[in-house]
């Protein structure tokens, strides 16, 4: 009996001794968000005794349509000569220039991080399933209206394609309403915009300062210092020295599910059994020199998941 116990210990233990793994990664080796999923899927696919292989497409930096379709079929190759047994792909240049290239055939992929919607790559796939990536907007509006005496909210950003293109997904997808609509250009318009929508609305949701011109980190922190009025907050990680509640993605949350997923499938599970989700978890940060403030009392469950700020 020890010795058939052991037999099927050995191969419980060793079920996915042969399996491989490629995880392509459609930006550079040191990205930020890239070196935290990969380590995440290291973590819980290297135990299995999984052999793992990683490429990175770098179109983080290379912006040329056509040298990213160079990248994709270098990755094909990859796949061709490796042949893995799934693939996982992080990110929306994987999806584009890789993924879409294997649809309903044997190779399972599972995506990750694909901006917004499934669609724009036509999935689902019989062979494909995965997570899209959204910002957390709706539950972080929700959120600041808790401690708001309104309803009217304002999108506060840069005047760029992408804010714009994020503003429309947000209006149509997300189903928000926003009373008062500021896209700045430089410093002086950002400021102008945020001490006016202190007397016009209730909640500002400060987007993105990327496309700001002239933009200053101190006079910035002590303007919202010396003005704030309101509940503020913002999906962006970076931007918490100037609101009251940033809610950013969780980016362990994407390596976890890309990993997790591959194991289902691995073990069995089909694809199609598992349908495509979003992310959900949230990245918490509190301003708590913005609390006092304003007078707001964070219940203990958030202070107790979040980072505090001074």
């Amino acid at each position: 009996m020890k010795q058939i116990l052991l037999l099927l210990l050995v191969v419980s233990s060793s079920s996915f001794a042969q399996t491989k793994v490629l995880y392509i990664n459609s930006y550079h080796e040191d990205f930020y968000s890239a070196i935290i999923q990969i380590q995440v899927v290291k973590d819980i696919l290297l135990p299995e005794d999984i052999q793992l292989k990683f490429v990175h497409m770098d179109t983080k930096r290379i912006k040329e349509d056509e040298l990213r379709k160079i990248e994709g079929l270098k990755v094909q190759k990859v796949i061709a000569e490796w042949k893995p047994d799934l693939v996982i792909a992080s990110d929306d240049s994987a999806s584009k220039y890789v993924v879409s290239k294997y649809k309903d055939q044997a190779l399972p992929f599972v995506f990750m991080g694909v901006n917004w919607s499934a669609e724009q790559y036509g999935y689902p796939y019989e062979n494909v399933t995965g997570q899209i990536e959204v910002d957390l907007a709706k539950e972080l509006i929700s959120e600041l209206q808790t401690y708001a005496t309104g309803k009217r909210v304002a999108f506060l950003s840069g005047d760029t394609l992408t804010d714009r293109k994020t503003l429309n997904f947000y209006q149509t997808n997300l189903d928000l309403t926003f009373s008062e609509v500021k896209l700045v250009n430089t410093f002086e318009e950002w400021k102008s915009a945020y001490s006016s929508l202190q007397e016009q609305v209730d909640v500002i949701l400060f987007l993105n300062n990327a496309g700001i011109k002239n933009w200053n980190d101190q006079e910035a922190e002590e303007l919202v210092k010396n003005e704030t009025k309101i509940p503020t907050g913002t999906t962006d990680q970076s931007l918490h020295p100037y609101v009251l509640i940033s809610f950013a993605k969780d980016v362990h949350e994407f390596g976890e599910y890309g990993a997790k997923t591959a194991l289902q499938i691995l073990n069995g599970t089909s694809p199609t059994m598992i349908p495509i989700t979003k992310n959900t978890r949230a990245k918490i940060s509190l301003n708590m020199s913005l609390a006092k403030k304003l007078g707001v009392i964070f219940p203990i469950e958030m202070i107790d998941m979040a980072t505090l700020v001074d």
